[in-house]
């Protein structure tokens, strides 16, 4: 029997990612609040497998989603992201990114499912870097303070870290940003640093967990290489051919990288260097017609 994987907010950046992943190794369901055209993209069988009227904020349409569909796994990529409007709003913060994973995680174990969540380096400050799972968190906004509240103990999966990535209709992300700005000029951050990754390699990450270690469990720190925003807008630059005139800031002193050898060490994960993430992401391009580029 094939088993059978969820992923709640299956048509967000990470999410409609996860969502392809997932299907390429498991019978997939996607739970999304309503039907969306751009969702096609996901693959040619999107529109059945996608389930319909699920809301984080109302847990009655998850748990009828679990019902029906029995998952053996389930991905939670929902939340509200700092850059949308409804990230100043404190009860929806709360409600989806601090409460909703822990319900998340009480429903999972009572129908015998294996949770992944992901979480977000913002739990950090950004003063020290490098951090550690065993570095005490100190979140310095709402989104930061929310997402770790809402990280599951148990036998749920957590996994920390950042992305960057397309969105199918949306325009969320430092990815979208950039892309509407080509042959403009913007500013990159020179002394702002980080370690995520692509929403693709995470998302085939996850998947691959799922497979091969279903008993993972507990906080992991997941980074590629550190990398500073200027840099990474000019390997965008040259992946996609945009044309942006990319001006160096040093202003911005931040440093959320995190340190993934405990993870590394405990799967064999290695990340790709960002210009093979970033390159893989802009050969995908095609799935992404229409949308903003």
């Amino acid at each position: 029997m094939t088993p059978r994987a969820l992923v709640i907010g299956g048509g967000g950046m990470l999410g409609h990612q996860v969502w392809r992943a997932l299907d390429a190794r498991f019978e997939t369901r996607a739970a999304v609040r309503e039907w969306r055209p751009a969702f096609g993209r996901v693959g040619p069988r999107a529109r059945e497998q996608a389930i319909e009227g699920v809301d984080a904020r109302r847990f009655d349409t998850v748990e009828r989603a679990l019902a029906e569909f029995r998952p053996h796994f389930v991905v939670n990529a929902a939340g509200v992201v700092k850059q949308a409007a409804a990230a100043t709003d404190p009860i929806a913060s709360i409600e989806v990114n601090a409460l909703f994973p822990h319900r998340m995680a009480a429903a999972c174990e009572a129908v015998g499912a294996k949770l992944a969540h992901v979480s977000t380096d913002c739990v950090f400050s950004g003063r020290k870097g490098r951090y550690t799972e065993t570095d005490e968190p100190d979140p310095i906004d709402l989104y930061g303070r929310t997402k770790l509240l809402g990280e599951p103990g148990g036998g749920a999966l957590t996994l920390r870290t950042s992305i960057v990535g397309r969105e199918l209709d949306t325009a969320h992300g430092l990815v979208e940003w950039f892309l509407s700005n080509r042959g403009g000029r913007v500013r990159g951050f020179s002394r702002a640093v980080f370690s995520g990754l692509s929403t693709g390699v995470l998302a085939v990450l996850i998947a691959d967990i799922l497979e091969r270690r279903p008993d993972l469990s507990g906080l992991h720190h997941v980074a590629a290489e550190r990398i500073d925003k200027h840099a990474l807008l000019t390997l965008l630059n040259e992946a996609y051919g945009a044309g942006v005139e990319i001006e160096p800031d040093d202003d911005v002193v931040i440093d959320r990288s995190l340190d993934g050898r405990a993870f590394a060490a405990a799967t064999g994960f290695r990340a790709p260097p960002w210009a093979e993430m970033i390159e893989a992401m802009a050969a995908e391009d095609a799935a992404y017609a229409g949308a903003r580029a």
